[in-house]
Order: structure tokens, then C-alpha cells, then sequence
């Protein structure tokens, strides 16, 4: 339990914003719409990121889930938190011009761990999955 609080209140004290995702050097793979990825797609990056599901005009829009690396000091648009804190997880949620929104699902290997409720790329709420 200590460890999931010690995680709430790191991305509670978080203070970026979160950054568009840098596309140099990844991969798409799916709907192109005037040279962005538009519609159903995956986004495959060479440190372990990787998106699927929805993008408008090259931005995550809509249902998505985002695999986190287990990789050190890199951090992980659109969540506007270091990576270090989620290593190796899996979200799956809504994502709305490029930031995570909404209700997330937390998972880490292949265990559903918690809930995570997003603002505009910021962790507003975590709870325990039951």
C-alpha cells in the first residue's frame, strides 16, 4: 500500500504538462490522413513506447492504450510524469489532443493493479483495483 501511495503523491506533484509525443525515429503503422496518422493505428517507438489505438491529425484522440518501457528517466507523454514510477505498465483509456483524459486501467504484468483518473496529461485520482 505504501508503494502506491508513494506513486500517487509523485504524480500529484507533478507539475509539467504533459508534451506532445515525439514521433522522430518511431514507427506508425495504420490510417494516414494528409501525412498524419488519422484513425486506427499503433505507434511503435526504438525506447519500448507504444501506442494503439485512435489519432486525429497525429495526436492520440479516443480510445488507447499506452505501454510504458521498463526503461529509466524518460518521460512519458501524454501523462506528463517520469516514467520511472510506471515502468514496465500498461494504460488503457482515453486519450483527448494527445493527453491522457479521463478514466485509466493500470496494468502490469498482466495483473490489473488500479485506476487512474486523468486531466489534460495530470493524475487527479488513483484507486486500488478490487
Amino acid at each position: 500500500m505504501k508503494k502506491y501511495l508513494f506513486l500517487l503523491i509523485n504524480f500529484y506533484i507533478a507539475s509539467a504538462w504533459a508534451q506532445q509525443l515525439n514521433h522522430q525515429g518511431c514507427a506508425y503503422q495504420g490510417d494516414v490522413v494528409q501525412n498524419k496518422p488519422h484513425g486506427k493505428g499503433v505507434l511503435t517507438c526504438p525506447d519500448g513506447r507504444i501506442y494503439t489505438g485512435d489519432f486525429v491529425r497525429g495526436e492520440f484522440e479516443g480510445q488507447g492504450q499506452y505501454i510504458v518501457p521498463n526503461q529509466h528517466g524518460i518521460l512519458i507523454t501524454p501523462f506528463g510524469m517520469n516514467s520511472d514510477k510506471l515502468k514496465n505498465m500498461v494504460l488503457v483509456g482515453h486519450f483527448s489532443r494527445g493527453m491522457a483524459h479521463g478514466k485509466f486501467k493500470v496494468y502490469q504484468d498482466g495483473n490489473y493493479l488500479f485506476n487512474f483518473t486523468f486531466h489534460q496529461g495530470i493524475a487527479r485520482d488513483m484507486k486500488l483495483a478490487k
